[in-house]
């Protein structure tokens, strides 16, 4: 199977529309900021917006990540990714993926886990988590315990997510198929296009130094 995530950087980001507005950031200024601080792979999550606007969004934010050869995957939204030919990510509400195109499966336990081993088409890599309390994800309990079964199964790559900062995220496993996803951690130290930016670079080293 073709890899979906791109390799040069192993960070994974969350652009998610209400962190952004949360923070005051339009989130395809997020999105700029985070390519031009050497991001790469990036999922665009909405959850609150009209079906209509998430299209446009979506629109845009492809001829941002074309500019950079960015990986750009959209949350959920099976319709918008189909018509705009992009990668999908979805969770087990959504138990049958219906989809051309490379996608990426969220996974919280071996029950899920075990059903994305067989499922088909098979996804392309499995987001696992949560792995650090988060406060996004509130009701997901922390399940590293089943990172030793999550290994043995699963030989694509897996992308860590819940929690994660730039405090924590050396406590992490480390592999050449492992990425990392940061949330609200982008506006720990600020909310300006600058301050994504910088954030993103000094979160790229620091993973390039302990991967």
């Amino acid at each position: 199977m073709e890899d979906l995530l791109q390799k040069r950087s192993r960070l994974y980001a969350i652009a998610d529309y209400e962190s952004c507005l949360t923070n005051n950031i339009d989130i395809l200024n997020f999105a700029t900021a985070f390519f031009e601080g050497g991001g790469v792979n990036i999922q665009y999550r909405d959850k609150v917006s009209e079906s209509s606007e998430v299209l446009k969004n979506a629109q845009s934010l492809k001829e941002i990540s074309s500019v950079y050869n960015g990986c750009l995957i959209v949350n959920d939204h099976i319709q918008i990714a189909t018509e705009l030919e992009l990668a999908l990510h979805v969770g087990w509400d959504t138990p049958e993926v219906h989809f051309k195109g490379a996608f990426g499966r969220s996974t919280h336990n071996p029950e899920e886990i075990n059903r994305a081993l067989v499922e088909k088409p098979k996804a392309s890599y499995l987001g696992f988590g949560a792995v650090f309390p988060s406060a996004t994800k509130s009701e997901i309990e922390v399940n590293t315990k089943y990172l030793d079964f999550l290994f043995s199964k699963w030989f694509l790559d897996i992308v860590f997510i819940g929690g994660i900062t730039e405090k924590n995220i050396s406590q992490l496993p480390v592999g050449e198929r492992y990425y990392y996803a940061i949330i609200s951690d982008f506006f720990s130290t600020g909310n300006q296009p600058a301050d994504v930016e910088k954030y993103t670079r000094r979160l790229n080293e620091k993973i390039s130094a302990f991967t």
